[in-house]
């Protein structure tokens, strides 16, 4: 091949990059943090309810208002995830499928993310189903000459699921919304960064006593890209597992030893849950931050690795 066709051909390469880079900067990033900040911040409204509930001892919102927390709590905890979930593939395909537009564009977003929403509704619809205020009954009193009941009662928000629903739903919860979630998380951005420190090595080699200080242009990207994708897998992984490990746990304490579910726990049990359950939440609020971080740090460094090495190769 010529000279000219050559540098015609890197030319060509580095203009489709970068129109793909702009395309897809406008079109997938912003899209899948918008979407996120807006579940992150819907799963956070139950929160004040939460603290009333708490703080009172019992539920005084009726039973609408019942169902509508248990969604909003619930589609956090699902379709949060399914969002990084897409978003690990959609920064896997930034990287190591740079022209790959059509898999990166607005329809294939929104189908992803209407698919995924759809997907959540239903495995939340025995939720939508059965959540409602219950009345539970405190103590009881019979008054046989005057013929009435004195009873004191309070209202709780509860699912109310039964018995084996209640496994069922538990169970598909914790391998759909955390456990799959979380190995293709390690999975993608496992593949994204091992693409990225293969291209900077080749980027490295091919420009050997052409250039000064390229060692440290490449590096110290791919350095903080390491630094805040290690960052998110482990700041999702530390949020959700105890929420999880105490799930199951009521799970099993359900299953094979029912009689402890009618034994008062310390103070410092109820604590310690009430710091377990505020994991995810904490969570909620504090994507946003990280994934902004990530997508700047990815689209800058795997840019200029691209267009460094068709320039200089």
């Amino acid at each position: 091949m010529s000279s000219q066709a050559l540098q015609s051909s890197r030319t060509h390469v580095r203009k489709s990059i970068k129109k793909a880079s702009f395309r897809s900067k406008h079109n997938t990033t912003l899209t899948y943090i918008c979407i996120l900040c807006i579940v992150d911040f819907l799963s956070m409204l139950p929160l004040p309810m939460t603290i009333i509930d708490q703080i009172l001892g019992f539920w005084m919102f009726g039973t609408f208002a019942c169902k509508l927390f248990r969604l909003l709590e619930h589609i956090g905890k699902i379709f949060s995830t399914f969002i990084l979930v897409a978003f690990s593939i959609d920064r896997y395909c930034a990287v190591c499928h740079p022209l790959q537009v059509r898999v990166r564009n607005h329809q294939t977003v929104y189908i992803l993310l209407s698919t995924m929403f759809l997907f959540t509704c239903i495995l939340l619809f025995p939720i939508l189903l059965y959540a409602h205020s219950k009345e539970l009954i405190i103590h009881e009193k019979f008054d046989i000459p005057q013929k009435t009941i004195t009873r004191m009662h309070l209202y709780k928000c509860v699912d109310d699921l039964g018995d084996t629903l209640f496994i069922v739903f538990t169970l598909y919860s914790f391998l759909l919304a955390y456990l799959m979630p979380l190995l293709f998380m390690i999975y993608f951005y496992y593949g994204m960064l091992i693409r990225l420190f293969k291209q900077a090595r080749a980027v490295r080699q091919s420009m050997i006593g052409r250039r000064k200080g390229v060692d440290e242009k490449v590096q110290i990207p791919i350095g903080h890209i390491a630094v805040y994708t290690l960052a998110i897998c482990l700041f999702h992984f530390l949020c959700w597992t105890p929420y999880w490990v105490s799930v199951l746990y009521s799970l099993y304490v359900e299953i094979f030893n029912p009689n402890a579910m009618l034994e008062m726990p310390s103070f410092k049990f109820i604590y310690f849950m009430y710091g377990v359950h505020a994991l995810p939440y904490i969570n909620s609020a504090s994507n946003f931050i990280l994934y902004g971080l990530l997508n700047r740090q990815v689209r800058h460094s795997a840019l200029k690795i691209i267009i460094d090495y068709c320039s200089y190769e």
